[in-house]
């Protein structure tokens, strides 16, 4: 999978190139289905070609070379996308791009100058590593679940110092009875244990700290209790994307914890979208740093005082040609863009008509006046409280 650099580079880098640009979704399990995949790509270039047969006067041929630069591509593709997604950039002279994605896209085919570069950008957010921890009171064992796969990455136990402690160097005598002063054997075997269990889930949130990075999420499983334990020793960061799945149990099987491990990042993710739009939203007032609605936008990235860019999925879909815009808007400003779904894309409908920024800093208060504003123009920039 390409990294956000690497995405943002390949944009600017073909952003005066004509491209086709391919997206192909995983092939159908059912047999009868199984080539439903490549009557989606031929229709789908035979709009394309509909499309720009009335274009200028090399139009048409630029655009047959590319596609049959793809065609190829799909020479001996007989089967259905085994991953769960793939991604194609061709231009009339070269393959700029050819790479399985970890995550699915829908099937689409489009030309144009540059490439359609937003489904990429979403495929790059949903392919965010969870680290997967199920934990007992003895046992730790870790797994990294990315793109549908699942890999187990570590184990850690408890170790104790030492076994419990003999009553005064030997057994007890039948029906002797413990004294109050002192500590017995008992005890002290007991407090070793919640030692080494305490030690275990501190190392345990170390070891799932680094293997998550900056962005990876953190998912508990396994005894309840223990479950809870090991997320209370993660840092604050690490908490605020951490999630304890329910269904997970101790002796769940490899496809029950992917399971598990997919449903809690989709959680996840969500829970970051709706907190981090409904932050703009809220703080939508004058004079603040926050900014809603596509012309507001636009103004404030090429003005380059965007930090963090939010496009609702539903927008880069039906709009494409402007979610193309704002996006080269913003890798030419440095913004970060975060495309958004579910409850926070939904959000992000109503209230930014699909986009929404953060700002740098605050905007700058002009009056009314000075403000120019069309007489069906809504939206407006405001506060972002931090």
């Amino acid at each position: 999978m390409l990294t956000y650099a690497e995405i943002k580079g390949l944009e600017k880098g073909l952003r005066s190139t004509k491209v086709l640009s391919v997206f192909l979704e995983h092939g159908p399990r059912d047999p009868a289905a199984r080539h439903g995949w490549r009557v989606k790509i031929d229709d789908a270039i035979r709009d394309v070609r509909a499309a720009t047969k009335n274009a200028s006067e090399d139009e048409p041929a630029v655009v047959e070379r590319a596609i049959f630069r793809f065609e190829r591509l799909l020479d001996g593709m007989d089967e259905p996308v085994r991953e769960p997604g793939w991604v194609a950039y061709v231009g009339a002279d070269r393959v700029h791009l050819a790479q399985a994605l970890p995550v699915g896209t829908a099937t689409s085919v489009s030309w144009g100058k540059g490439i359609r570069v937003a489904p990429l950008i979403r495929a790059m957010k949903e392919a965010r590593p969870a680290i997967v921890a199920v934990v007992d009171s003895r046992r730790a064992d870790i797994y990294l679940y990315q793109g549908g796969i699942l890999e187990c990455l570590d184990a850690l136990r408890v170790h104790a110092h030492s076994e419990a402690a003999n009553h005064m160097g030997s057994a007890p005598r039948q029906g002797f009875h413990s004294g109050t002063r002192g500590r017995t054997g008992t005890d002290q075997s007991q407090a070793e244990r919640l030692a080494a269990r305490r030690r275990m889930m501190h190392a345990l949130a170390d070891r799932m700290m680094e293997l998550a990075g900056e962005d990876g999420w953190l998912v508990f499983g396994g005894a309840p209790i223990r479950a809870l334990d090991a997320q209370a020793a993660l840092p604050a960061d690490g908490a605020a994307r951490s999630w304890i799945a329910g269904g997970l149990h101790l002796g769940a099987t490899l496809p029950e914890i992917a399971a598990a491990a997919g449903a809690s990042a989709q959680l996840l993710r969500n829970r970051e979208d709706l907190h981090a739009v409904s932050r703009v939203v809220q703080g939508a007032t004058v004079g603040g740093r926050g900014v809603i609605g596509l012309a507001p936008c636009l103004v404030a990235l090429e003005e380059r005082r965007v930090s963090h860019l939010y496009i609702g999925a539903d927008f880069a879909e039906h709009a494409p040609t402007e979610a193309q815009r704002v996006i080269e808007a913003a890798f030419d400003g440095d913004a970060a863009i975060e495309m958004v779904s579910d409850a926070g894309g939904q959000l992000l409908a109503r209230s930014a008509s699909g986009i929404a920024g953060v700002l740098r800093y605050p905007a700058t208060v002009r009056p009314v006046a000075e403000r120019p504003m069309a007489a069906n123009d809504s939206t407006s920039t405001g506060a972002l409280a931090h």
